[in-house]
């Protein structure tokens, strides 16, 4: 946390950013989450991909559900973080975007089926870049 926290106030110093976009993958959320718990990503010019987000961790929900900039969420049906309950109380969020992959695990894998696990990974990459295509318009 301590490094990441040092890589965006040195970012931040660099230069004024209109944007600045964190993503992150598995336990990266939960870094994510401390950033935002400590005030070190403003909700005004952040946006944010939670990718396999560890939604069993209270204070990846909390800051989730606190953060009102854009953000972008993905987690599959057979992921052991999966949680229909808290995917659906997420998805009402206002500037949330989420994509639920049917079959995925954690890894995007489809169990035992590789042009399914190929697909998978599509969808996700084409929701990140709809995601990424909206704002620029």
């Amino acid at each position: 946390i301590f490094d990441v926290s040092a890589a965006i106030s040195m970012a931040r110093g660099q230069r004024a950013y209109q944007r600045i976009t964190v993503v992150g993958k598995s336990l990266g959320t939960l870094v994510i989450a401390h950033l935002l718990e400590a005030n070190l990503l403003d909700d005004s010019f952040s946006q944010i991909l939670w990718l396999t987000p560890v939604l069993q961790d209270e204070t990846v929900i909390r800051q989730m559900k606190r953060f009102r900039g854009r953000s972008f969420m993905t987690i599959g049906t057979d992921d052991p973080a999966y949680d229909a309950q808290k995917v659906s109380e997420l998805r009402a969020l206002p500037g949330m975007s989420v994509v639920v992959v049917d079959r995925a695990d954690h890894g995007f894998d489809v169990d035992a089926d590789v042009i399914g696990s190929i697909q998978a990974v599509e969808q996700e990459m084409h929701a990140v870049a709809r995601f990424f295509s909206v704002q620029s318009q």
